[in-house]
C-alpha cells in the first residue's frame, strides 16, 4: 500500500515539472554583470555578427543595468553600430535615446552629431518632399549652438551648405512647374523663396533668371530689369546672368 502511494505522488510530481516546464513560459534570461554584457555586445560587433544580434546585446546591458554607465556606453554605441549599418532610423531613435537621459554626458556631443547625420544621410533627391532635410537642418544647427568650440560644429557648417542647396532646389522646381503652367503669380512667389531665403545657394541665379522670364511673359519689363541686374551684380559671370541679359535685349527690341 505505501509503495503504491509513493509512486503515485512520484507520477504527481513529474506531471507538475512537466507542466511547469512545458507551460510555454520565456526562459528568463540571466542576470550577468554590466561590464560582462557590454563586453560581449563589443566582441559581437567586432566580430561583424548579425545586426540584429548586436543591438540586442547592447539592449540587453540598458535592460539589466540601467542606471550603469555601461548602459549608456551601450546605447551609444547601438547609435553609432546603427549609423555604420545604414541603419538610419535605429540610429536617430537609440540617439534620441541617449540624449533624452544623457543631455550632458561627455559622448552627447558626437551622439548629437550621429543624429544629424543620420537626418542627413536620407536627404533625398528635391523631386520628393523634405522632411529630413529639415530634420537635419534642425539638427546641424542644434550641433553649432550647443557645441559650437567642437570639431562637429566645424563639420555641420559644411553639411548645412549642401542641406540649404536642396531646399532652394526644391523651391525653384515648384516654381518652374507653375511656370510652365502659367501660373506665374505662384511661380514668383516661388523664385522670391529661393532669393530670400537660401541667396548663398547655387540655385540662386537660376531663380533671378526664372524672375526675369516670368516677369516678362506678364509684361512687367521695370521688375524683369530689376531682377536681371540683381543677378548681374552678384554673378557677372555666370550662365544665367547671360541668360537673363539675352531675354531683356530681346524684349527691349
Amino acid at each position: 500500500m505505501l509503495k503504491k502511494l509513493y509512486k503515485l505522488l512520484c507520477v504527481m510530481l513529474l506531471s507538475v515539472v512537466i507542466t511547469a516546464c512545458g507551460n510555454g513560459e520565456p526562459e528568463k534570461q540571466v542576470e550577468r554583470p554590466a561590464q560582462e554584457l557590454y563586453e560581449t555586445a563589443i566582441n559581437l560587433r567586432n566580430n561583424d555578427a548579425d545586426y540584429t544580434d548586436v543591438i540586442k546585446a547592447f539592449e540587453e546591458v540598458e535592460r539589466q543595468h540601467p542606471q550603469s554607465e555601461y548602459a549608456k556606453k551601450a546605447i551609444a554605441e547601438a547609435a553609432f553600430f546603427s549609423y555604420s549599418y545604414l541603419e538610419y532610423s535605429d540610429a536617430i531613435l537609440f540617439a534620441g535615446n541617449f540624449l533624452s537621459y544623457n543631455p550632458n554626458h561627455k559622448l552627447a556631443p558626437k551622439i548629437t552629431y550621429i543624429r544629424a547625420l543620420s537626418y542627413y544621410e536620407q536627404i533625398s533627391d528635391i523631386g520628393r518632399d523634405q522632411g529630413n532635410t529639415n530634420k537635419a537642418l534642425e539638427a546641424l544647427n542644434d550641433i553649432i549652438l550647443t557645441y559650437p568650440n567642437t570639431k562637429y560644429a566645424i563639420n555641420a557648417k559644411y553639411k548645412l551648405d549642401l542641406a540649404y542647396d536642396h531646399l532652394a532646389g526644391k523651391e525653384l522646381s515648384v516654381g518652374r512647374f507653375y511656370q510652365k503652367n502659367s501660373e506665374y503669380q505662384a511661380a514668383i512667389a516661388r523664385f522670391n523663396n529661393v532669393v530670400k531665403l537660401y541667396s548663398e545657394t547655387s540655385q540662386t541665379p537660376e531663380a533671378l533668371a526664372r524672375l526675369v522670364e516670368t516677369y516678362l511673359a506678364l509684361g512687367l519689363y521695370d521688375q524683369a530689369y530689376a531682377n536681371g541686374t540683381i543677378l548681374g551684380h552678384n554673378h557677372p559671370n555666370n550662365k544665367w546672368y547671360k541668360y537673363a541679359y539675352n531675354l531683356l535685349q530681346k524684349y527691349k527690341k
